[in-house]
């Protein structure tokens, strides 16, 4: 797997979006950002550009450099990536939800940029992330005795999270 931090720049406004994406190729030309700014900008019809800037080994690694990564360019005016002060005054930021899709400021955006994932499920894989998983008709059987924190899925909730930032 393929682990890597990259950036979205919009031609017409200069603006510039972080994020980190793994996938089995080196650079997926065809995964172009889930953000809501990616989405807004291309349902706009403007110009976006990715290039990727660092590479990772490992998912843990990734998802520290991508925070890191924000952090160094969130005061910059053309970085539109989202600031935790924006995520506290909303109320309903209770943490960040880790999945290998991506990491996602509620279940509810997790379960719509995932396919056949429901908020429920989200939840429960994230929350619960350290319990075994049981042989069960969802879930395929490479992956029954591992956890989903084995798996990618993990929950740091708000308190850890500003420890992040």
């Amino acid at each position: 797997m393929y682990y890597y931090i990259y950036k979205i720049t919009c031609e017409e406004t200069g603006n510039v979006y972080f994020g980190r994406h793994n996938s089995p190729i080196p650079e997926d030309p065809y995964y172009k950002g889930s953000g809501l700014w990616v989405r807004w900008a291309k349902a706009k019809g403007l110009t976006l550009h990715k290039e990727i800037i660092n590479y990772c080994d490992t998912f843990e690694e990734l998802c520290e450099l991508e925070l890191s990564v924000i952090k160094e360019n969130i005061n910059d005016p053309l970085c539109v990536n989202l600031h935790m002060e924006h995520w506290e005054v909303s109320g309903r930021f209770a943490g960040f939800y880790y999945t290998p899709y991506g990491v996602f400021t509620s279940k509810r955006s997790a379960a719509d940029a995932i396919p056949d994932v429901s908020a429920s499920t989200v939840f429960q894989r994230c929350v619960y992330c350290d319990e075994e998983i049981k042989p069960n008709r969802w879930t395929g059987q490479e992956a029954f005795g591992k956890t989903w924190r084995q798996l990618g899925w993990y929950f740091i909730n708000k308190e850890e999270s500003l420890e992040h930032l």
